[in-house]
Parts: structure tokens; sequence; C-alpha cells
């Protein structure tokens, strides 16, 4: 199992942080199957097509060539220096990610507070080109497509206390 060392971008300056990711299983994305209507009589509907049933339609956008059809796999963050991860108080989110490159695939939006006692936006789910990513994991292609996806956002350490999350600023 091989180890690439990537140095991040943090919310403060100082120390160098740094992740360690490995790769991990193949992804494999999940299509639905295309249901095709064999009958030829225009008249008659397909047995799979009832009335209050839902239909899979095909996605409008096309699907990217990728050169060489080279594998997706997960990429998992094995260790990291930005805080000791026995303790379960602490969590990593980005933050500050550059929206003209960063897509945003929250479901939720998330906040802590920062150290002025206002509110930040941090994000567990983002998508670079494609590439979807996590703190903790990246579904990618290659070590390069990670290292650029993180050029355009910040990590960030999140404490939850009594149920309030705090952005911890690290020095």
């Amino acid at each position: 199992m091989s180890e690439h060392t990537i140095y991040v971008n943090k919310v403060v300056t100082g120390e160098k942080y740094w992740i360690k990711i490995h790769r991990n299983n193949q992804y494999i994305p999940f299509h639905y199957p295309i249901v095709k209507n064999t009958n030829t009589n225009t008249n008659t509907k397909s047995h799979r097509e009832e009335p209050d049933e839902w239909r899979v339609v095909q996605n409008k956008k096309k699907l990217q060539k990728v050169p060489n059809d080279q594998p997706i796999y997960y990429w998992v963050v094995s260790s990291h220096n930005m805080f000791d991860i026995s303790d379960q108080s602490y969590r990593l989110f980005f933050t500050e990610p550059d929206i003209t490159q960063i897509e945003h695939i929250d479901q939720n939006n998330y906040m802590a507070i920062d150290t002025d006692n206002q509110l930040r936006l941090i994000h567990i789910h983002l998508k670079h080109k494609g590439m979807k990513m996590t703190p903790t994991y990246y579904i990618a292609r290659n070590v390069k497509q990670i290292v650029d996806a993180l050029s355009f956002v910040k990590y960030c350490i999140v404490k939850t206390d009594n149920n309030e999350q705090k952005l911890i600023e690290l020095t």
C-alpha cells in the first residue's frame, strides 16, 4: 500500500499541516438500468409503466471521455497532523471553497462559531471537476486530481463541546 503526503491549506497560517492518503477500493459508479419499451404499438403501454410509478430518465449531461479509461478509486486519509485523532470531539471540515472551481454538494449547511463569535459555513461534501471529496476521503482517479482540488479549499478543525461547534484556530 502506497501512501502519499499532501500539504494542505488551512484557516490559519503557521505550521505546515499535511494529510497522508492511500488508495483503497475501486469506486464503481451506479447507473440506473435503462428501461426500453419493446412494444411496437404506440397505443399500448409497457407493463412497467404504471401511472403512479416513478420512471428512470437518462441524465442530460454528456459523459466525459476519460483517456485510457483510468479506474476511479476511494482515497482515504490515513493520518494527519492537525489534531489527535483519539479525541472524538474534534472533526475535519472544509471551509472557504473557491466557488468558481469547487461545487457545494452538501445536502445540509453546517456552521461553526469562529474566534470572533461569528457563524462560519463549513462543508463536508464538495466536488471539483467531477471528483467528489470529503475531509476524510476522496473519490478520484489519481493523487494529482486531489492535489489540484485542495488548492481551491481550506481544511478546518471543529470541536464539538456541549452541542456547540467551535472552529479551532491552528497555531
